[in-house]
This record gives C-alpha cells, structure tokens and sequence, in this order.
C-alpha cells in the first residue's frame, strides 16, 4: 500500500532576504561507509513544512563524536524509524549550530524574528547543520549570546544537551536540589565531561572526576572538587574511599561490569548504551529485545545493592537548551574550542575528530600561538616546538595555578595603554558616583524628589582627595597620572624599593614599599587596587589589617584581583566602617554567588568584571610589536616571570 504524506509548504516570508534562493552547500552523504563519502553537493533550500519552524543560515556548526559515527551508519534502524516518511539520503549530518534567523513559520513567537541570530540544536533524525542553512524548530532555539561569538557559542551545545539529557532527565537532578548530589564523573575531561562539570558547580553540586595526569590542570581550572588519575596504582581506592555519590556518569566507555563492587553510588549512567548497536546488528524487534534484556539483566544484578544502570542519549530539550542559554549569558561555560575549519574544509574536521586529540596534533606544531589562557592549561608543558605564546588577557588567573616550574617557551600577556585608559574611566566613575551620592540622585529621579542636601550638595572634589594607588605597572601607572592631572594627591604603593625612572607615570606625591602597607593605607582616601594574583599579593589585605583606614573611612575601589582580601574580611571591613564604601569589579569567586552578602550592602557597588576588556584590534596591535621584536631577536613587551609570578 502506498502511503502518501500531506505537506503544506509556505513560501519564504516576504520580509527575508532569500526569497529568491533556491539552492545551498551542503556537506552530505548517499550511503553509509566513512568520512570519505562526504560530498559537497548544490542541495535544495529546506522549505518550511511546520509552522513552529524557523529556517537559519548557518554561521558556524560543531562537528561532534555522532557525526563521524553516522557517517559509518550508528544507529541508522532506529533514527529511520524516527523519519517516519522522510528520506534517509541524502543525510546532512550536524547537531547543533549558530547562525541567522531568515524565515520563519506563523506559529513562530513573535520572541524570534528575522534578522535575529540565534544558536540551537537539531534532533538526530532531521537535517543537519553541516549546510548554509538548516530548518529549526523553535523549542530548539535561543538567542546568541552579544559577548559570543558564534564560534564560541557553538562549541558547548552538543555536548551541553547531551550533559544536561543524562544528569538532568536521565539522573533526575530537575526533580532534586542539585546542591546536595555528589556526581562522579568517568573521562571528566572530554566534551561532555567539561561542560557537565561546569553546569553541575553552576548549581553549587559536589563533583569529582576522573582522567588521566595531562588532563588534570584543565579540569582543575573548571572548578571541579577532585580529580582521580586513572593511571595511578591507587586510583580505585582512592575512589572507594569516598562517600556515596548520586550519580556516576559514564563518559568514557568504561561499562557498568567494569566498575569495582567497593565504589560507592547510587545511580551509575552510561552514554554509550548498546541499544543503536543492538538494532543496527538484530534489525529493529530482536535488537529492542536484546536491548532491554541488557538493561533488566544489569539492574537486576545492582537490585541487592540498592544501585541502578540507565541509558543517556542526546535530547534536544526546550527546559534544557533554556538552562544552557543561561549558562553562557553568565559565563558559568567555558567554550572550548580545539581548531576552526572553514566551511569548505569540512571533511578535514571529521578525519581530525576520527583521529582523536585534535588539539594536540595541531598545537604540538606550532612555534608561535596566541591563545585564551584557559584554553592552554592542559598543554602548557606538553609543547615540544612551541617558543613564544602570546596571551588575550592582562590576568594569568587560569595559568598560575598549574605553572609550578618555568616555562619552557616565552609566555607574554596583553598589556596596552588601553586597558589603562578603560581601567582609569572605571575608576574616576565610580569615585564620582560615591563622592556626589549618584545612587541617591538616580533614586531621586524615579521618585520625582527635587533634593539638595548631603554629598549631593556638598561633594569633594579630587583636588580634595588622596588617591592610593596600589601596583604600579601599565594600568596603575595609567589611572595614577590620571587622576594627578584631575589634582588629586597620589599615594603610590609597590613591591619595588623605588620607583621606575622608565614608568610613564607623573611622580607621585608619597612612595611606599610592601614594608609600608600600614602607613600607606592611613593616608588614603580611596585605595585603588590594580594588583595582579600572586603569592605575595593573596590575602595581603586579609585579617584587620583594614582597620588602618578607620580614621579616614577609605573606599576600596578593587580592580585588580578579588584574592587580596578574602569576602568575609572585606564585610567585617565593611560593617564596622573601616571602610564607608568599596566599588568591586573582581571577586575571589566569579561570578558572585547569589548568596554573597556583598549584593545587598547599601556601601558596595558591583560589576561583572568589565572595567576592562580585551579588544581584538588591541591584541592584534600588541602581537604585531612582539611579533617585530620576535622576528628580530630583541626581548619582548609584558613577559611573564616564573620567579616573580606574572
């Protein structure tokens, strides 16, 4: 019997810019076999069929483990019966992607619009996004991130949905408060490990994982709570030793049979079920018998033990793609990004994931790279032909905590004169609206109230005041010649026993040495921080070493690190009035946690650490004078001392 299926095809809207385009590039397959048989092929333009649809172009895709997968046939039983009537060739492959909004269904929320970019993820059965264009649906959906790129916003999904499907769907942690579960997590640090462990401390859970010594720094930096190395003799004790966990989530193939009887868990989930592989081998009934003859048989060998074994597949989820969006709005997720094909390039990404640590293949060859810090803590000692690194950041934060001998390659960071022109514009605001009581008048306004009393009518001026600033490289220098211009007495204080003849800095009107930190905070009214996170520079306001600013009723303005006074002290600081105000834009834990007192004190203004930014023309601009004095053997701007600690 014939079946034939009704579609409704909407033309283009008339208000997108393709409504004359017919066909696209597409990355795609006719059969199955290997990455070999990716074509570029002149496709059709998707037409959109449901009315909840939106159709994208495509501005940047990731290329994901299930890709390479499908491209051999994993799955393809099932995910056929999933088409229902649609055609299994040829298949687009891709899950997830950003790009523009160029035509949309009419059931679609006015929420999206076109023109608007937006990043999503795409069921296995559709297809996929390794083309310019791809039909969404729009509870696959949200808006791109502004301070993204769509590269960066990109690279977590596909591995953020199928994290967020096993712990959340699978292990049930949206039915619970995730803050009281203990999460192991099995190859924490491949794709879905990372990200699941930056989405399980986003909600303040007790994580651990497991991977090998190279990958520890990385998985470290993310904030996780242990790390057992696997290659170590005593890594199943070490494991065995620890309390219950809730979930163990299985990233690494490593199977339930093969996890030791003294480990301790509740509910042990796995991303490599054999339920595709069962039908693919059976065909679709035997391999769905055998499949959950699997399944039974492991729970019922876990049943006396009171522990259980699931399956976690790739979902795509309206609750959880809203979970993620929030996620990297608050950058609570670190996209990690392992090389960027063009578009035309595409097979080369398959054959590079095939081989397996792409990052390593690449970066092992290079002699010079510029690199976000965050992105090099696995590798900082494991680059043979690498000579000079140039940084994207002023902060080492990321870095120092695993730098515990000298590099063997020249690391430099960003420094440029605008960072101090940013960082002193920060500065002089926040001095304004504490010293004229903006806040007051901001209030004022909304209330209609005409008032003169108080700082409002009766402020000082910087000529007024005593300016400590505290470090004086390029940014401290910068905001100190400032606010000299501005008339303001300048205090200046440094680790150095004088001051650099070579600073661009207006002398100071009183020096002081690490030996003269007392004395230098009794004479300031406001204590500028731009100190970078040492050793020597951790906790150095700590303890009621604060109490020094009591007869001025200094403010800190704290633009350096949040590690130079623990939270607690500067509240303590705070609430006995040591000091009358602090503008804070960095904090020893970011971003601030909900519960920090810090947001609801009347005397504390907060940023989300954006005194400053890195701007891509200014990088650019600081690697080119490097790369000159690079390429002629003459020693390079802001290098870091191993010794000295930034």
């Amino acid at each position: 019997m014939n079946i034939f299926k009704t579609v409704h095809r909407w033309k283009l809207s008339k208000f997108s810019q393709y409504s004359t385009a017919t066909k696209m590039k597409a990355w795609q397959i006719h059969c199955y076999g290997d990455i070999q048989d990716l074509q570029l092929t002149n496709a059709r333009i998707p037409l959109i069929e449901n009315p909840e649809d939106l159709l994208i172009k495509v501005n940047a895709a990731s290329v994901n483990p299930i890709d390479v997968v499908m491209t051999k046939g994993y799955g393809k039983t099932l995910i056929n019966l999933m088409r229902e009537h649609d055609l299994e060739f040829p298949l687009t492959l891709g899950r997830d992607f950003c790009g523009t909004v160029v035509d949309k269904g009419h059931n679609v929320s006015n929420k999206f619009n076109i023109g608007d970019n937006v990043c999503g993820v795409i069921a296995v059965h559709k297809q996929g996004s390794h083309a310019e264009h791809v039909i969404a649906n729009e509870s696959n959906i949200f808006h791109q991130p502004k301070h993204l790129t769509a590269v960066e916003a990109t690279s977590p999904l596909y591995a953020a949905m199928t994290a967020w499907s096993a712990l959340y769907v699978t292990g049930e942690l949206a039915l619970r408060k995730p803050e009281s579960a203990r999460i192991l997590i099995l190859g924490v640090s491949g794709g879905v490990g990372t990200v699941a462990v930056q989405m399980l401390k986003s909600q303040r859970a007790t994580v651990m994982g497991t991977c090998s010594s190279d990958a520890i720094p990385l998985v470290q930096s993310l904030g996780i709570d242990g790390v057992f190395d696997y290659t170590k003799p005593d890594f199943n004790t070490s494991i065995s030793s620890e309390p219950k966990f809730d979930i163990i989530l299985d990233c690494a193939k490593v199977g339930y049979k093969n996890i030791p009887n003294s480990w301790k868990y509740d509910r042990y989930i796995t991303l490599n079920s054999p339920l595709m592989v069962n039908t693919d081998n059976h065909g679709l009934v035997y391999g769905l018998i055998t499949s959950a003859c699997d399944l039974l048989g492991a729970n019922l060998k876990k049943c006396p033990s009171e522990q259980s074994v699931r399956w976690a597949f790739f979902y795509p989820s309206e609750k959880g793609l809203q979970f993620i969006s929030d996620l990297l709005q608050n950058n609570q997720v670190t996209p990690i990004i392992y090389k960027v094909f063009p578009f035309m390039e595409l097979p080369n990404a398959y054959e590079a994931l095939n081989q397996g640590h792409v990052r390593d293949l690449e970066l092992k060859k290079a002699e010079v790279l510029i690199a976000d810090y965050n992105l090099m803590v696995p590798h900082i000692y494991n680059l043979p032909n690498l000579k000079w690194m140039q940084g994207t950041w002023a902060g080492l934060d990321h870095l120092t905590p695993v730098i515990n001998r000298p590099l063997p390659f020249i690391l430099t960071r960003f420094s440029n004169q605008g960072f101090g022109q940013m960082m002193a514009e920060y500065v002089i605001t926040q001095i304004t609206i504490i010293e004229r009581n903006m806040i007051q008048i901001f209030a004022n306004q909304k209330e209609r109230i005409w008032l003169k009393e108080g700082k409002i009518n009766n402020y000082r001026t910087f000529s007024d005041l005593s300016i400590g600033v505290m470090g004086l490289g390029l940014i401290g220098g910068y905001i100190g010649r400032c606010f000299s211009t501005l008339g303001a007495k300048i205090l200046a204080y440094s680790r150095k026993p004088a001051l650099d003849p070579k600073m661009d800095f207006i002398s100071p009107n009183c020096y002081y040495t690490t030996s003269q930190l007392s004395n230098f905070l009794q004479n300031c009214d406001y204590i500028i921080n731009t100190l970078p996170s040492t050793p020597e520079t951790k906790g150095l306001l700590n303890g009621s070493v604060l109490q020094d600013c009591a007869a001025r009723k200094a403010i800190l303005v704290n633009v350096g690190r949040g590690s130079i006074i623990d939270e607690s002290d500067l509240v303590n600081a705070l609430e006995k009035g040591w000091l009358s105000h602090a503008a804070l834009d960095v904090f020893n834990k970011e971003p601030l946690p909900t519960e920090s007192p810090l947001w609801t004190m009347k005397q504390v203004l907060i940023t989300p650490h954006v005194a400053t930014i890195s701007k891509a023309n200014q990088i650019a601009e600081h690697f080119k004078e490097n790369w000159k004095l690079y390429n002629n053997n003459q020693p390079l701007t802001a290098v870091y001392s191993f010794a000295v600690g930034y």
